[in-house]
């Protein structure tokens, strides 16, 4: 471990003449490197990480980080190497630990939660220093015993005892299974920014409630997520209860899985705290005087709502639109909600989510009408549309781009036609940036090259291409099947495909296809370096 520490060392040294890179440790943007390599996007700030940057300290982090990776695999050989010897190891770990803390959280920013641990255990000069708020504070924990993936009890537990701070924890599986981990989360001094819980079993709404009240206990708890699935009965009175009554809250996601929910009066009304507002049921009478109160008692604040498959009458819409700070918006194309749609002046981003009986009924043509009527026509900037679009309805959301000005993102779950992909230029479309759709090629790399992509990338230069993938699809699945070096590079996170290298106003991913021929066969390549 300590190995690793003076590969990384070496390359601070080595790149400490950098201007960028003094300036990164003169600021104590030290958080910047430990977001870098937790994957947090230039957002972090917003998002709780802590940190800030400009895109040149981002870059030079990021460099610093993939030389660090480069030499890591050979980490092993240098305590082995002939010409390293003993002393020399020990001067050098002199060396690496008479840095100051800036320089030293820089370096431990390089290691994972565990790695951390080891170090702790491994080096008593940096024990205090590897529990470093910073190091922990972009750090994401999850539990899931069922699907073998993310972190084992022992690391759940050495993270929930020793550990300051975790962006977020997230729990799923059987109760008898979790129940250990939410005995964990019930006594922890850890202050959890984001709790996500999907148990199950007879005692699952009851672990819920224990580790609800626990986390929020201790301050910090910003964004709760009781997932989206009936596996967490959320109609338990006592727990709908509690969730109302967290104060703080700045985001919200939650699901209510049954038509007999008890209209039990809540006993009183909360400051307004939530920017965020994500909320399903399967019922459409019992649900709505809760999801009323949700709406009504953070009016204030509420900036982006989301009533996925909600069917519900037009009094919640009414209440939409006394939302002075709404901005986005996610709901089914039903009547309702596209005469709020005409009405709102201030949306920046509008997507259309059906049920499959709404996707036949109300076709995309119908909510199209609607966006081009609205009052925020001008001021629309994201469109995202996972209704059942037909060629004809695609064709017609090729008429809709000219009068979206401000449209910068547009996402569809379709293959778009040929005459679809041509109708999107730089003079319909001025200023999109970024394309979603759905790939219907087997291979990433296949569908790049082909004739129409290769086209309309050329076409549009400016343009990034995305992947469509569900947003509400199970995260574990792979959404790529075929095992080619690109594919498998692309599984996740999917790449913003474009023709031109990576600039300060791309989406975090852009990745810069070679501009081809379309029978030439050239290799895609990073323009970001990764």
């Amino acid at each position: 471990m300590l190995a690793r520490l003076l590969v990384a060392h070496d390359l601070l040294v080595k790149h400490s003449r950098s201007s960028g890179w003094r300036d990164l440790c003169s600021r104590r943007r030290i958080r910047l490197a430990a977001c870098v390599n937790r994957g947090c996007s230039l957002d972090c700030q917003v998002r709780g990480c802590g940190g800030t940057t400009g895109d040149e300290d981002l870059d030079a982090v990021k460099i610093l980080r993939r030389r660090a990776m480069d030499h890591s695999a050979n980490v092993a050989d240098l305590s082995n190497s002939e010409s390293t010897s003993s002393t020399a190891s020990g001067m050098d770990t002199l060396r690496l630990l008479s840095l100051p803390d800036d320089a030293l959280l820089a370096v431990l920013a390089y290691l994972s939660p565990r790695e951390l641990f080891c170090c702790r255990v491994a080096c008593r000069c940096l024990s205090e220093l590897c529990l470093h708020p910073d190091l922990w504070r972009s750090v994401e924990l999850r539990y899931a015993p069922l699907k073998g993936r993310g972190a084992t009890r022992g690391l759940m537990r050495a993270a929930l005892s020793l550990a300051p701070c975790l962006r977020k924890v997230f729990v799923e599986g059987e109760a008898e299974l979790v129940e250990a981990v939410a005995s964990m989360l019930s006594a922890t001094a850890c202050v959890i920014a984001g709790l996500k819980l999907s148990i199950t079993g007879s005692s699952g709404v009851a672990l819920a409630r224990t580790i609800l009240q626990a986390v929020h206990s201790l301050g910090g708890l910003k964004v709760v997520d009781l997932e989206t699935s009936a596996a967490l009965d959320t109609t338990d009175p006592e727990l709908l209860h509690l969730v109302y009554n967290l104060q703080g809250l700045r985001e919200l996601k939650i699901f209510i899985g049954h038509n007999e929910m008890p209209q039990q009066a809540l006993l009183s009304r909360q400051e307004p705290s939530l920017t965020s507002f994500w909320y399903c049921s399967t019922s459409t009478v019992y649900s709505e005087p809760w999801l009323s109160v949700f709406l009504e008692t953070h009016a204030a604040t509420l900036e982006e709502v989301d009533l996925t498959e909600y069917c519900g009458d037009d009094e919640v819409y009414l209440t939409l639109r006394t939302l002075p700070k709404l901005r986005s918006v996610n709901c089914p194309p039903v009547p309702a909600a596209l005469d709020f749609i005409r009405q709102s002046s201030q949306l920046r981003s509008v997507a259309f989510t059906p049920d499959l009986i709404d996707a036949i009924n109300f076709p995309a043509t119908g909510a199209l009408q609607a966006l081009t009527e609205s009052r925020s026509v001008d001021v629309l900037e994201a469109l995202y549309l996972y209704t059942l679009m037909s060629d004809p309805d695609l064709m017609a959301l090729a008429a809709c781009l000219p009068r979206l000005p401000a449209l910068r993102h547009l996402s569809f779950q379709e293959t778009p036609s040929d005459d679809f992909l041509r109708a999107v230029t730089p003079k319909s479309a001025p200023r999109l940036t970024t394309l979603t759709i759905w790939c219907e090629e087997d291979c990433l790399l296949a569908w790049v090259r082909s004739t129409r992509i290769q086209d309309l990338l050329q076409r549009n230069p400016q343009l990034h291409l995305k992947v469509w993938e569900d947003p509400y699809g199970d995260e574990d699945s792979d959404r790529i099947s075929c095992d080619c070096w690109f594919c498998d590079k692309e599984r996740i996170p999917v790449s913003a495909f474009s023709l031109h290298r990576r600039t300060a106003d791309c989406p975090r991913g852009c990745l810069q296809v070679a501009e081809l021929p379309c029978s030439s066969v050239v290799s895609a390549v990073s323009s970001n370096g990764e």
